[in-house]
């Protein structure tokens, strides 16, 4: 009869962890692989940045008509906005070591992607705001250089991280 209890809870305990296990890769966003759709696309797009979590500098900021030393033309980007936009996907706990990518709209919404995960789309958009950033920004504007080169410096070592 003692064998027949311990087998028992054997089999209850590997049950109960599996459903933990379920419970938890359903709630944890790990499985969600979907990313919907905002209703939104390249013309309404007022800029797009970087914005490193927990902190550090920022990158250029990509708007239609740059004024500033720190801005990029938006339309060196162009090709990698997804329209519709997709829309941004679940963030686990306990992360903190990445970035976001921070879209404002015409009408003043701000779209985050990030800082755990991102479609695979604004990881495409990534990529090609660091290499626009590094080609045209560090090199056109010298006097920016500790400050936005050092922010796309830093944004290029960080791995992107996809839901695949």
């Amino acid at each position: 009869m003692s064998r027949l209890s311990h087998r028992g809870f054997g089999a209850g305990f590997i049950v109960g962890v599996v459903v933990v296990g379920v419970v938890w890769l359903g709630t944890s966003g790990l499985l969600d692989t979907s990313s919907g759709q905002i209703n939104a696309g390249y013309d309404q797009i007022r800029s797009i940045h970087l914005q490193p979590v927990p902190e550090g500098p920022t990158g250029p900021l990509f708007v239609r008509r740059p004024r500033r030393a720190d801005e990029l033309p938006l339309a060196l980007v162009r090709d990698f906005v997804r329209t519709p936009l997709p829309a941004p996907l679940h963030q686990p706990g306990g992360c903190g070591n990445s970035g976001d990518l921070i879209v404002v709209l015409e009408d003043g919404r701000t779209i985050t992607y990030g800082p755990c995960r991102w479609p695979w789309q604004i990881s495409e958009l990534w990529g090609a705001m660091i290499t626009s950033s590094e080609a045209v920004g560090c090199s056109a504007h010298p006097d920016t250089r500790d400050h936005m080169c050092q922010g796309m410096h830093l944004a290029h070592r960080r791995p992107f991280k996809t839901p695949f």
